[in-house]
């Protein structure tokens, strides 16, 4: 009777499209006993977590109640965690995994990678060495997580080390190689991984294709390009792969043929807005800035709306050609779209403004923007020396000055970072003697600073007269 019973409710979860329904579900597990079950938990756990009706808070309030050991339910915590790019709460859930004496599996560390990659400022180096200690070294999976995580946080050196000694090498690794190398403006040495990866046969697929085009646009290499494009036709995937489409628009239009980019471009049944960006951003790097809003227009028309890629786009085609009309129309779909306070749109709002020599409405569009910064500042600048304000040019250095100032001064209190106050040093006896500015720690200061107002006193007597007073006058 258990073991049916067990077999319909879970045969529940499978089936199971909503939280509330997931609850109604566990209370079953817990009225007829099964709640005590690691089977039954485990399934609970991995519905609540990873699957359509889950919640992340009721996944945890089940995880606490089922004080497991085993590897598995942490993986799944995890996993749960990386999903909904809660990277920081996953990577103190593995640290708590340790503290409470769990031992990972091979599953536990590709997924630890992958969240630490997300984490700005990460380095692998710490959660190698845990891999190295629980023997999970040669475990392929592991290896193909290392050699990705040591290339996307730009350690390429060690990422060579590990991807040269690895005895089997499948697209992953081939793929986290070539991408980390494109990243890392050695565009040139990932189009020499691609060629070597298929020299020895390696599987090429989607993420590996879009990392060579983009190493091709990056390099202006248009007739490796044209190959890797009539490989993937061969392979007659082209036609519904929105991403490989996307990054074979950006290569042509990079490499200055945005006729080939824009025929690949009408070619495709399916565009999203990353397509549509690229072709626009196409037309604004070869100059042909008519075409752009052309597009643009083209995009509006289709239903497809923009974002900040977009609109940065068509504003920077505005300020190039004087299309102040289009330009002031686009602002207001910026308004519309809550846009104006984000400071890349805010920049090229300013930048557009004031190259179109309409300096007020520069200036406003300037001080809707929430966050500036060095390029906010610089578009408003350039703006106003172009049209001979210098005056208002020097005063808004001046203020882009003082506000760096402030936010350093903001940023190291954040940080709890003090200034070393200024201090000299003097060697008396044997001893070496430290001054601050303002400062009688010094035992001996009160003496000290007698003997200054005497030495004072008597230069002031002997009409001595300090240089900078000399200048000044």
């Amino acid at each position: 009777m258990c073991n049916a019973l067990k077999h319909k409710l879970f045969t529940l979860l499978r089936e199971c499209r909503a939280i509330h329904h997931l609850k109604q579900i566990h209370s079953l597990f817990i009225t007829s006993g099964l709640s005590q079950d690691a089977s039954s938990n485990a399934r609970i756990l991995h519905v609540a977590a990873l699957s359509i009706p889950g919640d992340i808070a009721y996944a945890s309030l089940v995880f606490r109640q089922t004080k497991s050991l085993d590897a598995s339910i942490w993986n799944t915590m995890l996993r749960g965690h990386s999903l909904r790019s809660q990277h920081d709460e996953a990577f103190a859930h593995y640290a708590q995994m340790l503290r409470e004496g769990v031992v990972p599996d091979e599953h536990t560390y590709p997924l630890v990678l992958k969240v630490l990659s997300k984490l700005r400022g990460f380095t692998p180096d710490r959660v190698h060495a845990q891999i190295f200690k629980f023997g999970y070294c040669s475990d392929n999976f592991v290896q193909n997580a290392l050699v990705s995580a040591y290339a996307k946080c730009g350690n390429l050196a060690s990422a060579h080390n590990l991807f040269d000694g690895m005895s089997s090498r499948d697209p992953i690794p081939w793929t986290a190689m070539i991408h980390g190398h494109v990243e890392d403006d050695q565009a040139s040495d990932a189009l020499a991984l691609f060629v070597k990866m298929r020299s020895l046969g390696v599987r090429v697929d989607e993420v590996t294709i879009v990392s060579v085009l983009k190493g091709c646009g990056l390099v202006g290499h248009v007739w490796l390009g044209r190959c890797v494009h009539a490989f993937y036709v061969v392979c007659g995937r082209v036609k519904w792969d929105v991403f490989v489409g996307s990054a074979l628009v950006d290569m042509y239009a990079k490499c200055n043929c945005c006729d080939d980019a824009r025929g690949l471009f009408e070619e495709m049944p399916l565009k999203n807005i990353v397509t549509w960006s690229t072709m626009i951003a196409g037309y604004v790097h070869c100059s042909r800035f008519a075409e752009a809003l052309s597009i643009f227009h083209d995009m509006l028309v289709e239903g497809q709306k923009s974002n900040e890629v977009t609109l940065t786009s068509v504003l920077t085609s505005c300020a190039q050609i004087g299309a102040l009309d289009q330009g002031r129309w686009i602002h207001g779909y910026v308004k519309r779209s809550k846009l104006e306070a984000n400071s890349v749109v805010g920049t090229a709002l300013t930048d557009m403004y004031a190259k179109c020599g309409c300096i007020d409405d520069a200036v406003l569009a300037f001080n809707d923007i929430l966050h500036k910064n060095v390029y906010t500042w610089t578009a408003l600048i350039n703006g106003l020396a172009i049209h001979g304000c210098a005056s208002e040019c020097l005063d808004f250095f001046s203020q882009m000055r003082w506000e760096d100032d402030a936010n350093i001064r903001m940023t190291m209190k954040a940080r709890r970072v003090e200034k070393i106050k200024g201090s000299s040093w003097i060697e008396v006896n044997g001893i070496l003697h430290e001054f601050f500015a303002m400062n009688e720690s010094h035992p001996e200061s009160k003496d000290i600073y007698e003997t200054l107002d005497g030495v004072t006193m008597i230069i002031k007597l002997e009409s001595y007269v300090s240089e900078s007073v000399v200048v000044s006058s």
